[in-house]
């Protein structure tokens, strides 16, 4: 169970942060490329659809495949959109029509892994080391997304394509790690239809408010980042120094957060 648990964060945080790195040179790219901050926010938007619109469906059809499989797929398809990427900056080929469907394609694949890793989990961990396990996954995701932004500025500032260069190795070794873990089965199956739970969540939803207003204002705030990228590569701050804004401070806390959560999951 624990080096299962252990194979699986490894990578997954390996993941992250080389999904954290990419995800912020879409945008750099995107304004060095194509010259216009409207663009750059319409692909950032393009790239949020997945996660207000797959999240509910996902997760019903999630429950029903086998978890490692679920991942590795959607580990593969973000192998895939980097190396586009590579190839398509080599060749001075990116348009807006390759931005938006890597902005896609990246948003699905990062949705079916988060609902994916919460089944893998449960299958990996003992029930009451769970709590642990996902204060672990969270603090790994935090601390991925501050890393990554420096990062992936950093990456953007030595080549365009190095950032999405450093992606396809960090999926590679994502793709290892889980290589390695067993298999998880689905859940218990359920009587219902695919579409009568989907129905079922979406009334939920409906009748509570809370969910679906922070649901939409998360989500909305990427292209107000990518006017912030704007304005600061216009006063001539570096693409570096621009993503790593508050970075140390809050990446200590979350450090912490991943420590205590990876000694409940060990503790005996």
């Amino acid at each position: 169970m624990i080096r299962d648990y252990v194979l699986f964060w490894t990578g997954s945080t390996v993941s992250f942060l080389g999904t954290r790195a990419t995800a912020i040179a879409y945008p750099l790219l995107a304004l060095a490329v194509l010259d216009s901050p409207v663009a750059a926010g319409l692909i950032a938007s393009v790239g949020m659809i997945p996660y207000l619109v797959l999240y509910l469906p996902g997760g019903v059809y999630a429950d029903r495949r086998d978890a490692r499989t679920l991942i590795i797929g959607a580990e593969t398809a973000r192998l895939a959109t980097a190396l586009a990427m590579v190839v398509a900056v080599v060749t001075g080929q990116p348009g807006f029509a390759l931005f938006a469907l890597v902005a896609m394609a990246d948003g699905t694949a990062a949705v079916i892994y988060s609902l994916a890793e919460v089944n893998l989990l449960r299958g990996i961990v003992d029930q009451p080391r769970i709590a642990g396990a996902l204060a672990g996954n969270e603090a790994r995701t935090s601390v991925a997304g501050l890393l990554g932004r420096p990062v992936g500025g950093f990456l953007f500032g030595l080549g365009h394509a190095v950032p999405f260069a450093g992606g396809v190795v960090t999926s590679l070794v994502s793709i290892g790690t889980l290589a390695f873990l067993r298999r998880v089965p689905p859940g218990p199956r359920t009587e219902k239809a695919l579409l009568a739970e989907i129905s079922d969540g979406l009334r939920l939803l409906a009748r509570d408010r809370f969910p679906r207003a922070t649901t939409t204002r998360a989500r909305s705030r990427s292209p107000l980042f990518i006017v912030y990228l704007a304005a600061m590569q216009d006063r001539g701050v570096t693409a570096a120094a621009t993503t790593a804004d508050g970075c140390p401070i809050l990446l200590a806390g979350m450090l912490l957060i991943a420590a205590a959560g990876l000694l409940t999951v060990w503790s005996p």
